[in-house]
C-alpha cells in the first residue's frame, strides 16, 4: 500500500476515528487533526503533497474563507482535498455548489464508501484490494 500520510480533518471525533480505522485497514498512515486552523498550519509546513479528507461543515459556519486559503496559497493548494460527510448529515446546496466550484468532490460515508476509497487510492498513487475495486466498478455501472 501507500506510505503517504492521509490527513483527516474534522471537529467531530466519531468521523475522525471512523475514517482513521477505515484508512488504516487499507494500509494508509493517517494523521488526525481536529480543527481547520491546526490543519492549515500542519499542511502548510508538510514537506510533500498530501491527501486531505475533511468535513465540509464547520461549527463556526461559513467555509468560504477556508476554501479560499486552501486553494490560493501555493503550499496548501498542492494537496488534494476530499470532503466527507458523516452518515445522517446532509450538505446544504450552497456548500455543495461551493465545493464543486473548487473541484472538491463530496463523499457521504453512508453511500459512497467504496467511491471514497477508490478516490483516495487514485490520488495517493496506490491500489485498492481487488474486491473493493470490483465492488466500486460494479457500483459505477
Amino acid at each position: 500500500m501507500s506510505s503517504q500520510t492521509i490527513f483527516v480533518v474534522s471537529p467531530r471525533h466519531e468521523l475522525r476515528t471512523r475514517l482513521c480505522s477505515l484508512l488504516e485497514e487499507h494500509g494508509y498512515t493517517v494523521a488526525l487533526i481536529q480543527s481547520s486552523v491546526s490543519a492549515t498550519a500542519i499542511l502548510w509546513e508538510w514537506p510533500s503533497p498530501g491527501v486531505v479528507l475533511f468535513s465540509p461543515i464547520k461549527p463556526e459556519g461559513d467555509i468560504t474563507p477556508l476554501l479560499s486559503v486552501l486553494t490560493q496559497d501555493a503550499l496548501l493548494a498542492r494537496h488534494v482535498y476530499l470532503a466527507v460527510m458523516a452518515e445522517g448529515h446532509t450538505l446544504p446546496h450552497q456548500v455543495r455548489d461551493l465545493l464543486h466550484g473548487y473541484d472538491i468532490p463530496v463523499f457521504n460515508l453512508a453511500n459512497d464508501l467504496d467511491a471514497l476509497l477508490l478516490e483516495v487510492a487514485q490520488v495517493a498513487g496506490s491500489t485498492l484490494p481487488a474486491e473493493t475495486a470490483s465492488r466500486t466498478h460494479a457500483l459505477s455501472r
